[in-house]
């Protein structure tokens, strides 16, 4: 698995090969590319996303634990300010006398 750090470089490589990518291919359309360059085009266009892509599930899942694993953690500081005020408020009977 990699890093948190390395996962992220992964998800921004592989957005910027999209990105790239659909650019060249927008390109090779509106400037007329010679039909001799259009096979390679068309698979550097589509191969090359493809292939940033094998790489981003593993990091995707260490993305998503790390935010997992945050969520989960508690703030101590907090939990103990919240146990304070409720020993504060006073006790009160149940209106059904349960």
């Amino acid at each position: 698995m990699p890093s948190r750090r390395r996962a992220i470089a992964v998800c921004v490589s592989a957005a910027a090969t999209l990105l790239l990518c659909a650019a060249l291919l927008c390109v090779a359309v509106l400037l007329s590319a010679p039909p001799a360059a259009l096979p390679f085009v068309v698979a550097i266009g589509v191969g090359c996303p493809v292939w940033a892509a094998w790489e981003l599930s593993p990091s995707i899942a260490v993305l998503r634990a790390g935010r997992k694993r945050r969520a989960e953690t508690l703030d101590l500081d907090a939990l103990e300010e919240m146990r304070r005020h409720l020993e504060r408020l006073p006790e009160t009977h149940h209106p059904l006398g349960l």
